[in-house]
């Protein structure tokens, strides 16, 4: 199966064009390496390592955020709370 076919674009990949250069470098590493070395369970390993790797930052960023966001809750509890009839003054 060569790199062309898998990239080839199908129907259903529309609304995915953001992510077809991450596409594009996985499936050229991992054919760059099948084509030298034909074993599978190392290929899976590495592609495995390459998403882990990618998924990184966004993961810290978004735990941050979320201990950012536990730590300030009660602030925003107590605002609730004191506002509470001020529904339509908000806006």
């Amino acid at each position: 199966m060569t790199l062309a076919l898998l990239l080839r674009r199908t129907p259903s990949s529309e609304g995915w064009e953001i992510f077809q250069p991450v596409f594009k470098l996985f499936g050229y590493v991992l054919g760059v390496y099948l084509r030298d070395h034909p074993n599978y369970a190392i290929a899976i390993i590495i592609l495995t390592i390459l998403i882990m790797g990618a998924h990184h930052a966004p993961h810290v960023k978004s735990t941050k955020s979320m201990i950012g966001m536990q730590q300030i809750q009660p602030e925003i509890k107590k605002l609730q709370a004191k506002y509470k009839g001020a529904e339509n003054r908000r806006n």
